[in-house]
């Protein structure tokens, strides 16, 4: 992730009104959401370069969605409906040890599905380490939803 990215995710986790913990959750979801949106953005390009004969973004959208199919049905059309370009972004409540987590592993099996176990690895802490190393300390915990 580049810099730009990695402040505007910052920015976006801080809550717009810190006077009660209603608005730190709020700062919180936009985070969530934020991270998993970058996340499987960078999924996606991982895919396209490592099996560019066989990339599509509708084929590989359909694999994620196949994989995410044990989502609860409300927070898996959310899903779809920004893969498929419906929504501009990513909505919902991603959170980390949760639909979030459920979501990034569903990523990791449709990536391994597409270009292997091992590779599916590599990429995945490539893309691990990017966000650590982004110099935002609110993008660290990235870890919590693998």
């Amino acid at each position: 992730m580049d810099a730009d990215r990695a402040r505007e995710a910052a920015a976006l986790w801080q809550p717009p009104d810190t006077s009660g913990p209603a608005s730190a959750m709020v700062g919180l979801s936009r985070y969530c959401r934020l991270v998993g949106q970058r996340f499987l953005e960078m999924v996606e390009q991982a895919v396209a370069s490592e099996a560019p004969m066989s990339y599509s973004p509708q084929r590989w959208r359909h694999t994620l969605i196949k994989q995410a199919g044990r989502l609860p049905e409300p927070v898996l059309c959310l899903a779809t409906d920004w893969l498929w370009g419906r929504v501009p972004a990513l909505a919902g409540e991603w959170r980390a040890v949760g639909t979030g987590t459920r979501l990034v592993n569903a990523a990791y099996v449709a990536l391994a599905e597409w270009v292997g176990p091992v590779k599916a690895d590599a990429c995945f802490t490539r893309i691990v380490r990017e966000f650590e190393s982004s110099g935002d300390a609110h993008l660290k915990p990235v870890r919590r939803y693998l």
